[in-house]
């Protein structure tokens, strides 16, 4: 393995992360929302 390969493989690497994590981020932040909603929903069940 020469550097610029190197080089370039972390590039696409990171190319591909940048293209997969807005996806994540959206769906991580949905199922937090979720998770908050139901917790908030079991407290108000308590009161």
């Amino acid at each position: 393995m020469s550097f610029s390969a190197i080089l370039s493989a972390i590039t696409g690497t990171v190319k591909v992360v940048n293209l997969i994590m807005p996806f994540v981020d959206k769906i991580s932040k949905k199922k937090r929302a979720e998770k908050i909603a139901n917790v908030r929903r079991a407290n108000r069940d308590v009161l």
